[in-house]
């Protein structure tokens, strides 16, 4: 709590507590995380448009075998940890059916030892928000992150990559192999956000990458030689901006 807030928890807000107790869980989970990424079995990957997987905390105490100490320690600080499941944000990432077996189908690999990873979009302003009006239905923006960056996310600079949009592309034959020349594409920074997915009383712990769309960063600027310049002026930097991240 003083190391994130620097305030007591009688101060602190179930929002401030639950960051707390998120990132001492994430501490007790680190090890067998990074474990699970370097091994070198045969992985599956799952790509859809949508993962709905509600909130987290309870179900990874669960998972963990951990749910009774951790409801009994705060107990003794006067904290009830179901306030604190109850604080937790709900991760606009799906609304419907195809959400909710994408993220069944990371559980049940999981909980089966299956080295089983999800891929998928991190929107800024959620899937989208249903809501009907005058009894047809209309798509809003669901602002999830509002209170900043999603608790159980872990972002891997390290691993971001270059998507190339528009611009001309040519087939240039080189002694009968095709290779591509992608010339005045405009470069869009995909940023992977790492999510865990723990197993039912195992140590099987996958992944769920989430991209997020950002501006270039100058580390890939040997990347660029064929891109346009999207810096020309102030007004063209902020065009570029919105274009990426919206």
């Amino acid at each position: 709590m003083y190391s994130l807030y620097v305030q007591s928890i009688n101060d602190a807000t179930d929002e401030q507590l639950l960051n707390v107790l998120c990132s001492v869980i994430k501490d007790i989970i680190s090890k067998k995380w990074v474990d699970n990424k370097l091994d070198s079995q045969k992985e599956v990957y799952y790509f859809s448009i949508e993962f709905l997987l509600g909130r987290q905390l309870k179900s990874n105490l669960l998972n963990l075998g951990i749910e009774n100490v951790v409801r009994e320690s705060l107990k003794e600080l006067n904290i009830d940890l179901d306030n604190l499941i109850n604080a937790e944000s709900d991760p606009a990432l799906g609304n419907g059916g195809l959400g909710r077996l994408a993220a069944c189908f990371l559980d049940s690999m999981a909980s089966l030892n299956i080295s089983g990873h999800g891929y998928g979009i991190r929107y800024k302003h959620g899937l989208f928000e249903q809501k009907f009006i005058n009894g047809y239905q209309v798509e809003v923006p669901d602002n999830w992150l509002t209170q900043g960056g999603y608790v159980w996310e872990t972002v891997r600079p390290n691993k971001a990559i270059v998507v190339k949009f528009e611009g001309n592309v040519n087939l240039i034959d080189k002694n009968g192999r095709l290779e591509v020349n992608h010339t005045d594409y405009l470069p869009i920074m995909a940023m992977p956000y790492d999510i865990p997915i723990i197993g039912y009383g195992n140590n099987s712990i996958n992944t769920l990458r989430l991209f997020k769309s950002e501006v270039l960063s100058r580390d890939f600027g040997p990347l660029t030689v064929n891109a346009r310049n999207s810096y020309g002026s102030y007004e063209d930097a902020l065009k570029y901006k919105y274009y990426a991240e919206e």
